[in-house]
């Protein structure tokens, strides 16, 4: 096939708002949207290349070469991108790495970067800690509901990214849009959820686990990732803009994965060409050779080195 789009899995989750239906004109049957995985083998949200019944996991199962040669060292797709919309906040939260969540959690743990769409006035995140701490008084500031004065709290405008490795304590804040590149994963350990309640029942927390793979040191902001907005074992992720025509060099190393994020644009390999507008998720198989995008848009571009 060489290149075709994915249909995406909703997910409802009690902090989501309706940005993605308004402004990426998705589709769900709830009122709200979290969550979309726009890229997923995931088999909490398998997402279905479009036109067909065939989910991808089943595709790249019958032909494994179209993720390209470095996957082969991965016992699983590796990477899922989501689009987030956080109309509250959302959980304090962190992930474990790979080891600790192979042996407790039976998948990968989770590394992943954010890339601010768009955030109302006042927006923030939460990222890492403003001073060392013991786990001692990690626990304590648990206990006391006194975690966030602890948090490194980040003012956040369109164009921000970050890149949250596994064991960073972190939360979206209210009035964010967010597209997130990540391990495939869906291990979190949530630590702080405001008193919140869901159908009438306050959400699990997993305190003995957060304490097992929390990094507990100051966080450091100062990434270099050169002209990547971000880079690490697990995935590639960079910004893509083109305003008449742009071209991917494709080899037999790595699949491609754009997310539209804005405008709109042709995508065209050998003798396939299909149209794409923001919110679309476009694959492109390892081995297309040259894909030509034409048109005015703005993509996240995700691959493996």
């Amino acid at each position: 096939m060489g290149i075709f789009k994915l249909k995406p899995v909703c997910k409802d989750y009690i902090w989501g708002g309706t940005a993605l239906k308004e402004r990426y004109h998705k589709n769900a049957n709830s009122e709200r949207i979290a969550e979309i995985w726009e890229l997923s083998c995931h088999p909490e949200g398998l997402c279905v290349i479009e036109g067909t019944k065939k989910t991808l996991a089943k595709y790249i199962e019958e032909k494994p070469q179209a993720c390209g040669t470095v996957c082969k060292k991965y016992s699983n797709f590796p990477i899922l991108v989501k689009l987030i919309d956080a109309e509250d906040n959302l959980s304090i939260q962190v992930h474990p790495d790979d080891d600790y969540a192979m042996k407790n959690a039976g998948q990968f743990g989770k590394s992943e970067m954010w890339y601010v769409i768009d955030a109302k006035p006042n927006a923030y995140v939460y990222y890492g800690f403003k001073k060392n701490l013991t786990k001692k008084q990690f626990r304590k500031a648990i206990e006391q509901n006194t975690l966030c004065d602890l948090l490194n709290c980040v003012p956040v405008k369109a164009g921000d990214t970050f890149f949250i490795e596994a064991g960073t304590v972190h939360a979206i804040g209210a009035g964010c849009l967010i597209a997130e590149v990540q391990q495939s994963s869906n291990v979190t350990y949530r630590v702080y959820d405001y008193g919140r309640k869901n159908n009438g029942e306050f959400r699990q927390l997993h305190i003995e686990q957060a304490c097992d793979v929390s990094n507990l040191r100051k966080i450091d902001r100062q990434l270099d990732f050169g002209h990547h907005l971000a880079k690490c074992e697990h995935f590639t992720v960079d910004k893509m803009e083109g305003i008449n025509q742009t071209t991917i060099e494709v080899d037999d190393s790595t699949f491609h994965h754009l997310l539209i994020l804005e405008g709109a644009c042709t995508m065209s390999c050998g003798t396939e060409s299909i149209q794409a507008e923001k919110g679309d998720s476009i694959f492109v198989e390892a081995e297309s050779n040259e894909v030509v995008i034409e048109g005015s848009f703005t993509a996240l571009h995700v691959f493996l080195q």
